[in-house]
């Protein structure tokens, strides 16, 4: 859902003719790497500090794993389709 919000405002952008910000310009950007960079760069160094406090937030980090591989696989398909 995030995406398609970012890609509306990427889109009224280009419509009133100023830079499109980064990651919101559908024609250039690459979910996949989008997704990946959010787990890497907030979600996990967070999920990683509140196990510490709740341990049973580790089932939520193995889904956090699952996920990310899950984007891994699809990056160089999303590359492709972009060209």
């Amino acid at each position: 859902r995030a995406m398609k919000e970012f890609f509306a405002q990427g889109d009224r952008e280009k419509e009133l003719g100023i830079p499109v910000s980064m990651f919101m310009d559908r024609a250039t950007t690459n979910i996949a790497k989008c997704q990946i960079g959010f787990i890497d760069i907030i979600v996990s160094p967070l999920f990683s500090q509140l196990q510490q406090v709740l341990p049973r937030v580790e089932a939520a980090t193995t889904c956090l794993d699952s996920n990310k591989r899950f984007w891994a696989r699809r990056v160089d398909h999303m590359e492709t389709e972009m060209t």
